[in-house]
């Protein structure tokens, strides 16, 4: 225990949040999580057995396409060809008696190693909140925070159209074209309204006012403004808002007690931690046998 509390200091970690005990027989050798994050810090204690880890660093998020936040397998990735080929990342296999520690935001796979007939395969792990770092978050943005900045501007756009993110893609698709429009000097319209943004305004779905489609875009694109260091928000945008991780995916209603400070005063709400067993939200139980 000491020794992982000497762990926690250095990592600098949040408040501990919950244990989860992985328990596998020789039937799991083999078995593999989904390539996925979580919004926790975790640190993984292999007791028995081993696994093995293929890691990517937050900033290789927007190669591997991460699903919509209104999409059942939030949190895991598309790796749709040919940008997921350019991911960089690193393999690690754990031991018995070895610790991994994984920092929010982190993408991982996890691979179970063989399990002789009569052994098991044994992990810990322990969850520590990131909800300090999201709720007073540093500027400027580093990866973890970006990919953050971009799953809370997908709630915003859905939560200001009560469409379960069905505008989210259109809304993407304007104010990147908008953005760079603007980033190449192009003039914007010189009419007052929705004209003034034609970019924009060429993306409003059908049924949509103008006027609040054209107020979330001055919204949006202010708060960029202050979140990101300057010049980056085309990139940003680029990189993790691509309209195209909405293709052909049923989308569903989120509901949660509020969103983060990045787009405004509510407060963030990180989902439970993964659970290889299931793609559900449920809070894990202390034990889970895979």
């Amino acid at each position: 225990l000491a020794r992982l509390r000497a762990l926690e200091a250095a990592a600098r970690v949040g408040a501990w949040t919950v244990c989860q005990l992985f328990v596998g027989s020789a039937a799991t050798g083999g078995a593999r999580t989904r390539l996925h994050f979580d919004q926790y810090d975790n640190f993984y204690l292999q007791l028995a057995g081993t696994k093995t880890f293929r890691l990517f660093d937050p900033s290789q998020s927007g190669r591997l396409a991460p699903y919509p936040v209104h999409h059942r397998m939030d949190r895991s990735a598309q790796a749709l060809p040919p940008r997921c080929d350019d991911a960089r990342g690193v393999e690690v296999t754990l031991q018995p008696g070895e610790i991994l520690f994984l920092p929010a935001y982190w993408w991982h796979e996890v691979t179970t190693g063989p399990v002789p007939a009569g052994a098991l395969a044994v992990s810990l792990n322990f969850w520590y909140s990131a909800m300090q770092q999201i709720l007073s978050p540093e500027w400027p943005l580093g990866p973890p925070l970006r990919v953050e900045l971009a799953r809370q501007l997908e709630y915003l756009v859905a939560d200001s159209f009560g469409d379960a993110g069905r505008a989210v893609p259109a809304f993407f698709r304007g104010l990147r074209a908008q953005v760079d429009a603007a980033a190449a000097g192009l003039p914007a319209g010189e009419e007052e309204g929705s004209a003034a943004w034609p970019k924009m305004e060429a993306s409003r779905p059908r049924g949509v006012a103008p006027e609040k489609w054209r107020g979330l875009f001055e919204y949006v694109v202010w708060r960029l403004l202050l979140l990101l260091e300057p010049g980056h928000a085309g990139c940003f945008l680029a990189d993790l808002c691509d309209p195209r991780r909405f293709d052909g995916l049923p989308l569903q209603a989120v509901t949660a007690a509020g969103r983060g400070r990045m787009f405004g005063d509510g407060r963030a709400v990180p989902t439970t931690p993964y659970n290889s067993n299931t793609t559900s939200r449920k809070v894990p139980d202390a034990t889970e046998v895979a």
